[in-house]
């Protein structure tokens, strides 16, 4: 779930983020799953694409020894005014507690960015 404020603010929260049990099969490649919520910015492009960047807290299982880590979430999505409804797409990279996540130069995590595809359609009111 995403929520864009008319100041640039946005907010995610994600149904993967509990863990790794019951995560359907093709979310089950990312490590660990336990993440916090995602709070960033956002702004239009020029073509019309919302575009976003997201920081969370990742956890370790409770049966490891790693480190929390900071994750990155970039994201690009159109919205379609006739449907109501936004497709997009969104790389996760992690870094350790210590580093900057918005230098480009810092080290990600083996294998990232992880990749992944959404759609959704627009929340309103009901009476």
């Amino acid at each position: 779930m995403i929520t864009l404020t008319l100041d640039g603010n946005f907010f995610s929260i994600d149904s993967n983020q509990g863990g790794s049990q019951g995560v359907p099969k093709a979310a089950q490649s990312f490590p660990n799953n336990r993440f916090t919520d995602g709070q960033g910015v956002w702004k239009c492009s020029q073509s019309g694409e919302f575009i976003a960047t997201a920081f969370n807290f990742n956890f370790p299982a409770p049966q490891s020894t790693g480190p929390v880590t900071t994750g990155r979430a970039d994201y690009r999505a159109t919205f379609n005014p006739v449907s109501q409804t936004v497709e997009g797409t969104f790389e996760i990279r992690t870094f350790n507690l210590s580093a900057n996540p918005l230098d480009n130069n810092v080290p990600v995590g083996e294998g990232e960015p992880f990749r992944f595809t959404f759609t959704g359609e627009r929340v309103t009111v009901r009476n």
